[in-house]
């Protein structure tokens, strides 16, 4: 595990970045729970291979004592027993009676190893006299970690020189291919003292390493001259091959006890003689862990070890420095050694802020191998001690969630009063978490209770941001244990807007009916919360696609919130009439009321609507979402983008699922329409398919294969149209939001040669009552066109450029006027109306569609029998294209001029990615055989990444297809090769 994961907050000065132990004689030995006599060796002790090199350092260790010094550089592969090897000749050394000073660079950062080395030596005996002869000032092992500095590091050479001459000393550095460059000084500088006393300099490295994501990597160059410099004077290079294959049998048979079977050893041979990847494919298959998975660890790992993954068991398949500190009550540095051991033996892995365990079904196993008495009473314990720790309240809610039905008063006040002071937190987190906790323990305390009623109020808030049936029958259940009037009013509101989000009108009208109910029966009577309502059932009745009914209540709603009284009522109100006057394509008079909705939502009383918090969260991110569509529809990119800063600003890093998703889809969108295709990749790569939100899906892959497929991806924008769970016809309220989908769907049909086929899929969009839902339906015209009259079907091409006229009459707003230019200019082969269209989209940030019309220019220009204007803007849509990376629209292009007549040898335009090799993977890809090649599953990566596994499933299945690899190994084998290359 990285030293970084085992510091816990607020402790960096206390606990060295990168833990060093002096020992020597007078030093008490520390036990031998090294994990790496696990990695190569066997229980009892035993050694299996690297003969030969523990020869060499057996040889060097016996020189110490007869005043020789040497240097050596361990190198290897990833889990080949680099570090194996370095703890035995560590071993060798003391148990010769010398002392070591013993280095683990596994975080570099500010400072690194070179004070965290200093501390160490200061440490020892008379070190005081050193580090006054060397110069070191007093106070600098106190001070905060800072850069090294190279004066300090003479200083230090001086201080292990001295040392060195008064007993023989060795230093040891494991992975210096992470340290910083002043410490690789450090190093270069200790090994010319080798020759002159009895200092042993024992580093390893992994060669052509480089850094993980959030890592900050050393210069290769300077790892790569201190290696040139080591080897120059003398440094002995000890390069560990793969085990043979004799040597991986008696390893295994020292696991077993006895010879692998036919099958573990064909399974084994998968290793490739890599002593780590021998012991993950033993757990994974070997007999003895088919039938219990704990027994093959425990036949890995040391009692020490064993007594750690529990303990992280408990926590989950994800667990901190910080958490497993607090649980295990022991210090970052006294989890090093077992952590290590763990991850040595491939049961864990580090992924820089956190272990996790390689196979989750492993946590379950060493859970229940813990009697139920005993495994409550350490999650308790865990709780509290989380608690204590300042650890997130996540952590602490997981470990009170498995007893939260057997919490009890006094025994469990403390978790109690916890609960009461951070369920807020805890839901905005949470919500799950915070679903189940809540509710078993409100089972718990008498209805009396003086936390009863503010818990329950949590629950209201954390199972709305939960959404989906599970928060909806929550929900119910709380409206039926309520009796207060206007609580009542409040959580029946609550349940209309969570049924409204998932889409279920019918239902959410019912809840809004029986709102009412309670609002006539109330006593004191509650008419303020009418407008409430009313304006809410405007919102569903949008939804629903009641538009003018809708626009009816929202218009009641307004005209009696005049007087500012009703705020809340009236921001429901603004926004479903602003939706309405959308879909009635009157994008400005939508704009403005959307804008008077979120004035309305900033007078809310908060205090009074406590149980609709989050409803008026969600509200406000809707509002300022749909504010963003709207400025891009009408062309105001910088407008749109500062709405969707205060969306997330007002979201913050904990929203929900749909609102974060809201925020990154609708930002994709603006990019995918403003050509920062890149960006709008990368944030869709971040975005799952949160549960509750069935439209996200449409729009986020929707975007994404229609960028792909512009970029002539094929295969990678036929995976996004394959990934949305439901492929069939677009219900009436996810039309808007299915456009993009079908678009892409057209242009791979087009792309594959069917051009019948592409048209049939956007016809649809020529039906009124279709594309009554279609707020952006000018858009799909000019594709519409332009594809009627490849197939000689002037009917249909002509009724797309009456529709996009007509759309352009209902709203004579710019860029409407533009697409019907291009399908005019097209259709009656108008050059005149096209230039119009240029004109405009050269001032508006629309790329796409100016290369576009610039190629409708080029093809209207060359069937006038105008070649050189055809000519120059075919060019100049050419270099618009591939400023986009749209290959497959520039092919298009040169394919349509070239039947005209018109050719071009000015370009070769064509996907900048080559079809096979690791250039050929897209950014997911390549994420994802990051994390192939660093063991992870496909539940791993997904989990990691914000995918589904079915995504997952298809980049892995594209990335063996592109790298020509049989299986994940080969992935990993050659990602390792081209580190080698690539440094």
């Amino acid at each position: 595990m990285t030293a970084a994961a085992l510091t816990t907050p607020g402790t960096e000065t206390m606990t060295p970045a990168n833990p060093i132990r002096p020992t020597g004689p007078g030093t008490e030995p520390e036990p031998q729970t090294d994990p790496a006599r696990r990695t190569t060796g066997v229980g009892g002790g035993g050694w299996t291979g690297r003969g030969p090199e523990t020869r060499v350092l057996e040889r060097y260790v016996r020189d110490l004592a007869n005043g020789r010094g040497h240097s050596v550089l361990i190198e290897g592969e990833p889990g080949i027993g680099r570090t194996a090897l370095l703890h035995r000749a560590r071993d060798e050394v003391r148990r010769a009676g010398h002392a070591t000073l013993d280095l683990a660079v596994r975080n570099p950062g500010p400072g690194g190893p070179l004070r965290t080395l200093l501390e160490a030596a200061l440490a020892r005996p008379g070190s005081a006299r050193r580090a006054e002869a060397a110069g070191i000032p007093r106070g600098t092992r106190t001070r905060p970690a800072a850069p090294p500095e190279p004066a300090l590091a003479e200083r230090v050479t001086r201080l292990i020189r001295d040392m060195a001459d008064d007993a023989p000393l060795a230093v040891l550095l494991d992975d210096a291919h992470l340290a910083d460059g002043t410490t690789l000084l450090l190093w270069q500088r200790l090994s010319r003292l080798t020759g002159e006393r009895p200092l042993l300099l024992l580093a390893t490295a992994r060669p052509g390493h480089t850094a993980r994501p959030g890592h900050t990597a050393p210069d290769p160059g300077d790892l790569g001259r201190l290696r040139r410099d080591l080897l120059d004077g003398g440094t002995t290079l000890l390069t560990l091959p793969p085990l043979a294959d004799d040597e991986v049998r008696d390893l295994v048979t020292a696991l077993t006890g006895g010879a692998p079977a036919p099958e573990l050893r064909a399974r084994l041979a998968r290793a490739h003689g890599n002593p780590r990847r021998v012991h993950q494919l033993f757990a994974e298959g070997s007999g003895a862990d088919r039938g219990d998975p704990v027994t093959a660890v425990t036949l890995l790992l040391t009692p020490s070890a064993l007594e750690t993954l529990h303990a992280a068991a408990l926590l989950g398949t994800g667990v901190t420095g910080a958490e497993l500190a607090a649980v295990t009550g022991r210090s970052p540095l006294e989890l090093l050694d077992p952590v290590t051991e763990a991850i040595a033996a491939g049961v864990l892995t580090d992924t820089g802020d956190r272990l996790r365990f390689r196979d989750p079904a492993l946590v379950g196993a060493l859970r229940t191998a813990v009697p139920a008495a005993e495994r409550a009473r350490r999650h308790r314990a865990a709780a509290r001690a989380l608690h204590r720790a300042g650890c997130t309240v996540e952590s602490v809610a997981a470990q009170l969630l498995p007893i939260a039905g057997t919490l009890t008063v006094p025994r469990d006040a403390w978790a109690l009063d916890w609960l009461a002071a951070t369920a807020g937190e805890l839901a905005e987190r949470a919500p799950g978490t915070a679903v189940g906790l809540l509710r078993r323990c409100l089972t718990r305390l008498p209805p009396d209770d003086p936390c009863h009623s503010t818990l329950k109020e949590h629950l209201a808030h954390a199972a709305l941001l939960l959404r989906g049936p599970a928060s909806t029958a929550t929900l119910r259940t709380l409206l039926d244990e309520i009796t207060e009037p206007e609580a009542r009013i409040q959580l029946s509101a609550a349940l209309a807007h969570g049924l409204f989000v998932q889409g279920r009108w019918s239902d959410a009208l019912a809840a809004l009916d029986r709102a009412e109910r309670a609002l006539h029966r109330a006593e004191p009577p509650a008419d303020h919360w009418a407008p409430l309502l009313q304006g809410l059932r405007a919102v569903v009745h949008h939804g629903a696609g009641r538009n003018e009914r809708c626009a009816v209540l929202a218009r009641q709603v307004i005209s009696r919130a005049r007087d500012g009284r009703y705020p809340f009522g009236e921001a429901y109100a603004r926004h479903a009439l602003s939706c309405a006057l959308l879909r009635d394509r009157r994008t400005e008079a939508a704009l403005a009321e959307n804008t008077l909705a979120l004035r309305a939502s900033d007078r809310v009383d908060r205090a009074a609507a406590h149980w609709l918090t989050c409803s008026l969260a969600d509200l406000r991110i809707t509002l300022l979402l749909y504010h963003s569509v709207m400025l891009g529809l009408v062309d105001r990119p910088g407008e749109a983008r500062a709405a969707l800063a205060r969306a997330r600003a007002e979201t913050g890093a904990e929203g929900t699922g749909g609102q974060l998703g809201g925020i990154v889809a609708t930002t994709a969108i603006l990019d995918y329409r403003t050509g920062h295709w890149d960006e709008a990749l990368a944030r869709l790569d971040t975005l799952g398919d949160p549960p509750g939100d069935p439209w996200l899906p449409w729009l986020r892959h929707g975007i994404a294969a229609l960028v792909q497929g512009h970029r002539d991806r094929g295969e990678d924008a036929r995976a996004h149209c394959d990934a949305v769970p439901d492929r069939a016809e677009p219900t009436r309220a996810r039309r808007s939001r299915a456009g993009y989908l079908l678009m892409a769907r057209a242009l791979l049909a087009e792309r594959a040669g069917r051009p019948r086929e592409a048209l049939t899929v956007l016809l649809p969009t020529l039906d009124p009552a279709y594309a009554r839902d279609l707020d952006q339906r000018f858009q799909w015209m000019p594709d519409i066109v332009r594809l009627a009259l490849r197939l000689g079907d002037r009917a249909t091409a002509r009724a797309a450029a009456v529709i996009s006229a007509g759309e352009a009459d209902r709203e004579q707003h710019p860029v409407r006027v533009a697409a019907a230019g291009r399908c005019r200019g097209l259709v009656e082969n108008d050059p005149g109306a096209l230039a119009a269209a240029v004109a405009y989209y050269r001032e508006a940030e629309r790329p796409l569609e100016l290369a576009q019309a610039l190629e409708d220019t080029a093809v209207v220009r060359a069937s006038l029998g105008d070649p050189a204007h055809a000519r120059e803007a075919l060019e100049e849509a050419l270099a618009r294209y591939e400023a986009l990376g749209a290959a497959w629209d520039a092919k298009r292009a040169v394919n349509r001029l070239r039947t005209l007549g018109v050719r071009t040898g000015l370009r070769t335009l064509r996907d900048g990615r080559p079809p096979t090799g690791w250039d050929a993977l897209t950014p997911a890809q390549l994420r994802v055989a990051r994390l192939v090649a660093r063991g992870r599953s496909n539940p791993e990566i997904a989990g990691e990444l914000f995918l589904s596994p079915r995504t997952v499933q298809t980049h892995v299945s594209h990335i063996l297809t592109k790298l020509g690899a049989r299986s994940r190994t080969e992935v990993a084998r050659q990602a390792a090769e081209r580190a080698a290359v690539r440094p």
